[in-house]
């Protein structure tokens, strides 16, 4: 059986040629629903993700009239990408996404059916969002397969946690081989706000910065002690006075940022969560690491790092699950 598996974000898609159930060929392209909020339309996402496959099949030797399906999970069920489709609600395993997949009849450029994995929510299926519980909502688009693909490839019985870092961080707490709780955080998108829109922009270093922990606890501290604005006042006033290099100033508003999310996470490991046996951090840019050193200062059980399951990205892993329980 061949499948095609196409993993598409904000502003690239990872490709991937399924063979009997091995990935033998992948390819990518800088092409996402970025693209489609700029045009007003999803013809430029669409003609990207043909582009990509057919160059795909292509490496593969293969036809389009050999590829038994075409599976794609992330942001291509949100409003920019090929169809809006509602998330799934929790719990969640790989049963239920396989179970619970959107298939999407594509006349325009594939013209054939593509099954899409939908994201997941914390509400119950259909139900409106009032002010008064949008405290409590979470969901995820492109971090549940990728959730699949940990469990997979780590099966336990303990409770634990899943930490995401991304432009939005989310933490994943699975119990009984399930998701059933997500908490979501503005993260990367504040990073990206600060160091681009407001006077740090010309202050912090470029890059992927390796995080040490003096200067990342020496942030939480800041964030602990006086609050976010005057933290980030802080940092700004690092440069003003010369106190420290572009790299420290940058490592600083990491354990400001992540602080906040390991603070969050504290609280709910203390409370709702209290049963997770561990931390397990998903990412391999430098700046996860500040996640790390924070959650293991403040949760009180281990906190692991993991890049990849053995070497399979892990929504390619949670892909091969899905195709495995249907």
């Amino acid at each position: 059986m061949n499948v095609v598996y196409m993993d598409s974000g904000t502003t690239n898609t990872r490709a991937y040629l399924i063979r009997d159930g091995a990935a033998v060929a992948a390819d990518r392209a800088a092409v996402g629903t970025r693209d489609s909020a700029i045009a007003g339309n999803n013809a430029v996402l669409l003609r990207g993700l043909k582009e990509l496959y057919d160059r795909l099949l292509a490496a593969g030797g293969l036809t389009d009239a050999e590829i038994d399906e075409i599976w794609m999970s992330g942001m291509v069920t949100n409003g920019f990408g090929i169809v809006d489709v509602e998330h799934m609600s929790l719990p969640l395993d790989a049963a239920k996404a396989a179970r619970e997949s959107c298939t999407y009849r594509e006349d325009a450029f594939f013209r054939r059916d593509l099954h899409l994995v939908r994201g997941a929510k914390t509400t119950a299926p259909g139900q409106a969002v009032t002010m008064e519980m949008l405290e409590h909502v979470g969901n995820v688009r492109g971090e549940e397969i990728e959730l699949l693909g940990l469990m997979a490839d780590e099966p336990q019985t303990d409770a634990f946690l899943a930490v995401m870092p991304g432009s939005h961080t989310h933490v994943c707490y699975v119990r009984g081989g399930q998701l059933v709780d997500i908490l979501s955080c503005f993260t990367g998108e504040l990073n990206a706000a600060i160091g681009a829109q407001t006077i740090l922009s010309g202050e912090l270093a470029r890059g992927d910065v390796p995080m040490q922990r003096e200067h990342v606890l020496r942030g939480y501290d800041y964030l602990q002690r006086y609050g976010l604005v005057r933290a980030l006042y802080i940092v700004h006033a690092s440069k003003v006075f010369a106190a420290c290099s572009d790299e420290a100033r940058t490592q600083m508003l990491s354990g400001i940022l992540a602080g906040g999310v390991a603070e969050l996470v504290a609280r709910k490991v203390a409370g709702d969560w209290r049963d997770a046996k561990k931390a397990v951090i998903i990412g391999r840019q430098g700046y996860i690491a500040a996640y790390a050193m924070l959650l293991d200062r403040s949760l009180g059980i281990p906190v692991e790092q993991r890049a990849d399951a053995h070497g399979i990205d892990f929504a390619l892993a949670g892909l091969l699950e899905i195709l495995r329980v249907r």
